[in-house]
């Protein structure tokens, strides 16, 4: 599952030689929040960034200010790993399957740009691995695809090919395909949640699949395609979402 050939000539150009680095295995940040957690939330870096930046850029901080009991892995899924068709196999042996082994009672994994898409496609290829994926002003293919499904009358009724395995050419179309199958019918992945700024160059393609979510499920807020907006949407998450309910920490840890 290669990125889109325009997409990945305007992110080598922006990361240079780089971009295409995958080393094995797949390397992580671990932040701990009031443990032992009973959540886990796994953190999808976009096109431009790395594990690191999500505490650079005060993302992390807003998970730690919840008070929620909740594991964060930062993981490095760089741009190198979509290139090389190794981003699903090497987030789910180096860092989500090890990461399992503890039983959280519930499992989220989040991104943004790229790290929403690949949030995203990862839920896509391993549904039973989380309960929940927040996707945030994720890519979601190309122009023409999604004046396809607007065309069609969005997503509901567009017509979706046949499941079948992904690969460089219809990668766009099976995670479209797969979109439409869970909104249709939630029980056939992890409950879906997406946001991103209004005025993000990505909200008219996002729109597309957040006219499909459940009430609820789209979280909307001003700002582009930047880290301002996304660091609002994530601390409204932790504060009203379903995390909010599900990870609270024990009194004995939240005194602490």
């Amino acid at each position: 599952m290669a990125l889109n050939v325009k997409t990945a000539t305007v992110a080598c150009a922006v990361l240079c030689g780089a971009c295409f680095r995958a080393p094995v295995p797949m390397t992580q940040i671990d932040y701990q929040v009031n443990p032992p957690a009973k959540c886990l939330v796994v953190l999808m870096p976009g096109a431009g960034s790395n594990a690191g930046d999500f505490e650079k850029e005060g993302f992390v901080k807003k998970l730690q200010d919840s008070g929620l009991s909740i594991d964060v892995i930062s993981a490095n899924a760089t741009i190198g790993y979509y290139f090389k068709e190794t981003m699903l196999a090497r987030l789910h042996d180096d860092v989500v399957s090890p990461a399992l082994q503890k039983g959280y009672q519930k499992k989220w994994i989040m991104g943004m740009s790229m790290g929403g898409f690949g949030s995203l496609f990862y839920a896509m290829h391993h549904p039973q691995d989380f309960d929940g994926v927040f996707a945030m002003a994720p890519w979601l293919g190309d122009r023409s695809l999604a004046r396809e499904i607007r065309d069609a009358g969005g997503l509901k009724k567009w017509q979706a090919p046949a499941a079948e395995p992904t690969n460089g050419d219809n990668y766009q179309r099976q995670l479209w395909r797969w979109l439409q199958e869970v909104s249709n019918d939630p029980t056939k992945g992890p409950d879906l949640y997406a946001g991103w700024g209004r005025e993000d160059s990505l909200a008219p393609f996002d729109e597309l699949l957040g006219d499909s979510l459940p009430e609820g499920h789209v979280s909307l807020t001003d700002g582009a395609h930047e880290w301002e907006p996304w660091n609002l949407l994530v601390e409204r998450f932790v504060k009203e979402g379903p995390l909010a309910k599900d990870c609270q920490a024990e009194a004995t840890h939240a005194a602490r």
